[in-house]
């Protein structure tokens, strides 16, 4: 199952999700369906589907969409901006620390956030390039 509260996430394992989906729906829907392919396919499972794709409806539209957009949740966004920006080298590795520990982390993620598309899912808001 898909995790719609985490972190972040890349767009290629959404869309994998997706095609699982829509291949348990396509069984259960089928003529042929057997009992077993209508009893896996829940009302849980066409909930997933039908919120994923109306995720996907939306945010298909991203740069790297096909190849792997990463997601980052708001809630996590403070510590992507801190990460970035280290793994950047924008900060010094001699810094000392009370200066980076006084940086306005909050502020370098809202100022961050303009580069940023916002993407609803399940109720959680996420952030792509």
């Amino acid at each position: 199952m898909f995790d719609m509260n985490q972190d972040f996430f890349d767009s290629c394992d959404l869309i994998e999700r997706l095609e699982e989906l829509e291949a348990l729906e396509e069984a259960a829907l089928d003529d042929d369906a057997t009992q077993e392919d209508v009893n896996e396919w829940t009302r849980e499972l066409d909930n997933e589907l039908a919120t994923l794709r109306e995720f996907a409806e939306d945010a298909q539209y991203c740069a790297d969409w096909q190849y792997g957009e990463t997601f980052i949740h708001e809630r996590y966004f403070t510590q992507y901006a801190i990460d970035l920006v280290q793994d950047c080298g924008y900060i010094p590795a001699d810094l000392p620390g009370w200066i980076v520990s006084n940086i306005n982390w909050e502020g370098v993620a809202n100022d961050l956030k303009i580069d940023y598309s916002e993407y609803e899912l399940d109720g959680n808001t996420y952030y792509a390039r």
